[in-house]
This record gives C-alpha cells, sequence and structure tokens, in this order.
C-alpha cells in the first residue's frame, strides 16, 4: 500500500513539472479590497461617511491585513463618534429648550453616525411624559393662552415650578415649546404629587365664553379687538380662536367669535347697535359695565404707527427677518398702508438676496414673490425669481469649473453631468466633461487599469468628437490590456499556477480570441488542470 502511494506521488510531480504548473493555496484578495477602498474613499469625499466606514470594514473582511483599511476604519470610526456627541449635544440644547422636534432630529442624526450612542437612544425611547394620577378626576384642564404668556409661565401658574413646561408641550404635541399664540387652547395635563386645583388661576369656563359678531363692512380684526377688549393689539386672539391663516382676509357678513379672555376685559355689548349678537348657550349672563370704551382711532393710528416705525429701523439696521416680523403686525392692522406695504416690500426683496447669495434657492423664491405681492412692480423681483430657478443648475456648473481647476476630476465628471441633464447642448461644458473623463482616463492608463482607461477616453470622445488623443489611447489602452495580461498569463503558467494563468488569459480572450496564441494557451492550461484535479481524486481515493 505504502508503494503505491509513493508511486501516484511521483506521477504527479512528474505531471507539474512536465506542464509547468501547480495549484495555488488561498490567500487575501488585495485586488476586492482596493475595490472597496475605493469605494469608501469615494464616499468620504461625498460625504456619506457612515457608508464609507462600512466599505473599510468590508475591505478588511477579504484582506484583514490590509494596513489601509484597518487605518482607515479607525480614523472615520473616531470622527464619526465625534460627530454623534456633537449632535447629542445639539439635541440635548433643543430639548432644554422646548425644541422637541429639532432635539429628535439631532438625536436620530447621532444614532446614524453612531448607532451605539446609548445616550441618543434613550432620549428617543425612554422619554416619558409626567405621570398621570391614577384617581378618578379629570386628567388635564384647558387654558387659553394670554397675550404675554409662554408655557414657562403658565407651568408656574399652574405647577408652581416653571421648569415644568416640557409636561404641557410634550401632552399637546408641541414641538416648540416657544411657539405658542394668544387664544391658543391648551390642555393643563394633571401630574402626580402637584395640586394643579391650586395653581388654577381662573375659572375654565368663563375661558371659553365668546360672542358671535357679524362682521360689517370697514371692519378689522383689530376693530373688533379694540371693540371689545379696548386693545387694539389683542387681534391675535380672536384670529387665533376662529382658526384664521391671515387675519386680514375677512369679509363683511362673516360670523367672528369674540372669546372672553382671563385677565382681559370685555365688553360683550360693545356693537350691540350693529349686528352683534350674544351667544345664550356659550356666554354666562353678567351684567355689562355701564359703559364700554369707545374705539379711538388715533390710539390704534398710534399703534400702527409704533410696528411700522420699529419695523423700519430694523430693516435700516439690515435685521430683515425681524422687519418683516414687526411690520406683519402692522399691514395686518391696516393692509392698506401704503408705507408699510412699500417696507415690507423692501424687506422681503433683501431677505430674498441673502438667501440667494447663501444659494438657498428656494427661499430666495418664495422672499421674492412674497416681495412681489406687496409691490406689483417690483422688475427685480421677477429677474431674481428666474435666477432662482436655474440657480441649482448654475451652482452645479460653478462647482464642476472649480473641481475641475483643482484637478478633482471625478468630483467635476458628477456636476457636469447634472448640469447637462438640463441643458445637454451646452458646448462649453461638453468640453470641459471631455477633457475631464481625458484626465481620469490618463490616470487609470498610468495606473495600468486599461480597461477603466478605455471607458475614459471613449466617454471623453463621445462628448468631443474631435478629440484625437481620445482615439489613440482607446486602441492603445486595449492593445496595453491584452499584451500585460497575456504576459501574465505566460508567467503564472511558468511558475505553475494554472488558475491564475487561466483567469489571465480568459480576461484576452474574451476581448480578442485571436490574439496571439491565447486561444491555444487557454486550451493546454485547462487541460493540464482536469488531469491534475483526476491524478488528485485518485490518490484522496486511495488514502
Amino acid at each position: 500500500m505504502k508503494q503505491r502511494k509513493l508511486m501516484l506521488g511521483m506521477i504527479v510531480l512528474v505531471v507539474l513539472h512536465t506542464a509547468c504548473a501547480t495549484i495555488s493555496t488561498d490567500k487575501p484578495q488585495p485586488k476586492i479590497a482596493d475595490n472597496y477602498l475605493s469605494a469608501g474613499r469615494d464616499l468620504e469625499e461625498r460625504g456619506d461617511l457612515p457608508a464609507a466606514l462600512e466599505q473599510y470594514e468590508l475591505a478588511l473582511t477579504v484582506d484583514p491585513e490590509n494596513a489601509v483599511a484597518r487605518e482607515n476604519r479607525e480614523r472615520l470610526s473616531q470622527k464619526l463618534i465625534q460627530m454623534a456627541d456633537e449632535h447629542y449635544q445639539m439635541g440635548m440644547k433643543y430639548h432644554g429648550q422646548g425644541k422637541y422636534g429639532l432635539a429628535r432630529t439631532e438625536f436620530l442624526t447621532a444614532l446614524k453616525f453612531h448607532p451605539e450612542h446609548s445616550e441618543a437612544y434613550q432620549m428617543l425611547v425612554n422619554r416619558q411624559p409626567e405621570k398621570i394620577p391614577p384617581d378618578g378626576l379629570p386628567a388635564y384642564v384647558f387654558h387659553v393662552v394670554k397675550a404675554g404668556e409662554s408655557l414657562s409661565i403658565i407651568a408656574k401658574q399652574y405647577y408652581g415650578d416653571f421648569r415644568k413646561f416640557e409636561a404641557i408641550a410634550k401632552f399637546n404635541n408641541i414641538p416648540d415649546a416657544t411657539m405658542v399664540q394668544p387664544g391658543q387652547r391648551i390642555m393643563i395635563p394633571k401630574i402626580e404629587g402637584v395640586d394643579l386645583a391650586a395653581g388654577k388661576p381662573t375659572q375654565q369656563d368663563d375661558e371659553t365664553a365668546y360672542v358671535e359678531h357679524i362682521l360689517r363692512a370697514g371692519e378689522s380684526i383689530s376693530k373688533l379687538a379694540q371693540l371689545f377688549y379696548g386693545d387694539y393689539k389683542q387681534f391675535h386672539i380672536i384670529a387665533q380662536f376662529n382658526g384664521m391663516e391671515d387675519a386680514t382676509r375677512v369679509t363683511a357678513g362673516q360670523k367672528i367669535k369674540i372669546p372672553k379672555m382671563p385677565g382681559l376685559p370685555f365688553y360683550p355689548d360693545a356693537a350691540r347697535t350693529g349686528a352683534a349678537q350674544a351667544s345664550s348657550s356659550s356666554v354666562p349672563e353678567e351684567k355689562a359695565p355701564e359703559a364700554a370704551p369707545v374705539a379711538q382711532p388715533t390710539s390704534g393710528d398710534e399703534q400702527i404707527l409704533a410696528y411700522r416705525e420699529a419695523g423700519m429701523t430694523l430693516f435700516r439696521q439690515g435685521k430683515y427677518k425681524d422687519a418683516i416680523f414687526e411690520l406683519n403686525k402692522a399691514v395686518e392692522a391696516s393692509p392698506k398702508d401704503s408705507e408699510t406695504r412699500r417696507y415690507i416690500a423692501l424687506a422681503y426683496f433683501e431677505s430674498g438676496k441673502q438667501f440667494f447669495n447663501q444659494q438657498d434657492f428656494k427661499a430666495a423664491q418664495d422672499s421674492f414673490e412674497i416681495s412681489r405681492q406687496f409691490d406689483p412692480k417690483c422688475d427685480q423681483c421677477q429677474t431674481y425669481i428666474e435666477n432662482c430657478k436655474t440657480g441649482p443648475l448654475l451652482l452645479h456648473r460653478s462647482k464642476g469649473l472649480d473641481h475641475f481647476n483643482k484637478s478633482e476630476f471625478k468630483q467635476a465628471v458628477s456636476e457636469f453631468e447634472q448640469f447637462l441633464e438640463a441643458k445637454p447642448q451646452d458646448r462649453e461644458v461638453r468640453a470641459y466633461l471631455s477633457k475631464s473623463f481625458y484626465q481620469l482616463g490618463l490616470g487609470d492608463y498610468n495606473k495600468g487599469d486599461f480597461l477603466e482607461a478605455k471607458k475614459g477616453f471613449e466617454s471623453a470622445l463621445e462628448y468631443d468628437s474631435a478629440c484625437e488623443k481620445c482615439t489613440v489611447y482607446i486602441d492603445q489602452s486595449e492593445k496595453s490590456f491584452k499584451e500585460t495580461h497575456y504576459n501574465k498569463g505566460i508567467v503564472h503558467f511558468g511558475k505553475e499556477q494554472l488558475p491564475q494563468a487561466i483567469a489571465e488569459w480568459e480576461a484576452v480572450h474574451k476581448i480578442d480570441p485571436n490574439y496571439k496564441d491565447v486561444d491555444q494557451n487557454l486550451k493546454k492550461a485547462k487541460l493540464l488542470q482536469k488531469k491534475l484535479e483526476k491524478i488528485k481524486k485518485a490518490a484522496d481515493g486511495n488514502s
């Protein structure tokens, strides 16, 4: 038996030496790892760091000893952890301000960068509202927000602790605790261990009382506020109570509800001579004051003037967003005031220019369109609106040129291609795209990646048919590829590395079956490989 095994071994050695071939063992796959590394670098350049990290991990999977992949993984992992911490801290800042929607976005971003960030995870899943006591009493009471009130002030009134504003915000699903309006009706939840009734400032039945008023010609919401509350500034309460998005868009004959507000004087008979109709089912009977204050136009005019002057001052200071806020108040009270409309048009226009310069073209277009609503003669608004529509396109061209001048040809190609999707016949951009592809082809050619180089030169020729060098390099790339891989096959065959030799010759054969002796060599190598496999099987069967 031993002599038989020895003889089989000698036969194998004879065949191997005769064919100049041997069977290789499994090794790391550096070429596949390089592909993953290249993909990771591309993703990192585009800012998709989590995806880039995944590519580096894959590179280490196929080539565990790859030092570059390991270094990139460690570097990017630390960077992502740092970025996750920054977003977590920003989320905590927003959460402390009661801006829960923004806080949630930051926590989710932190988990995207670092899925193991336990603090961010806990903020998303374990933030529960204050416990509601398990008794038979109502779980909440209603409160109508008064002018000047915030959730912190309301929390202080009901709970004796302004820091409990978060409980109110969450109970009412308010994403930003700073964004509450006078007249807004909110629920004040009962909290275990806190005597809600002790902090309740007013009787809730009075808060939901209202009278109905039929709007007459010439009346506005601000005039109704002056009539019923004695204060024109409280028009926001009426608008909010009636669910109005725009307090200036009311018409004669419209039925308006005037709510009775805690802390404000209320004169339900102020417009009795007109079409005011008290809602007997809604308003508790009470003795009306002897005389309601007479609306004083000068007081309203003074308030309008104050809003307008504040807006104009802010405009001159370049604080256009704040100016718009103040001027909008004046417009709501006096929609036809020409000076106010002129300044608010200018404020929106300048705000639009700021957005445009920041390349936020959507916000810029919105601002210019609103400016034109207040000033239909604004010719520059229309020009800017058109530029906003083409702005993103021009931005692709500008970025492409910038990348090209920095020799960042891959990024340049991406930007130029996006530009040409909208303007496919633009000669200048087509020329730059051709040059970018040409440079990419040269880079691949010099690295010995001849097929990829050929693709680059072919793309360059597609965008510039007059590129003579492209045609030369396309032919040369194919010739270099065939010659290089044909010779590599011969080297592998000589080293008795049949699988590698077959792979090299098959790559050449796929492009040109008639190249030199590639067809004959390939058949010979495959035949020898089959013989070796039979001998090995026979040896294994007799062992």
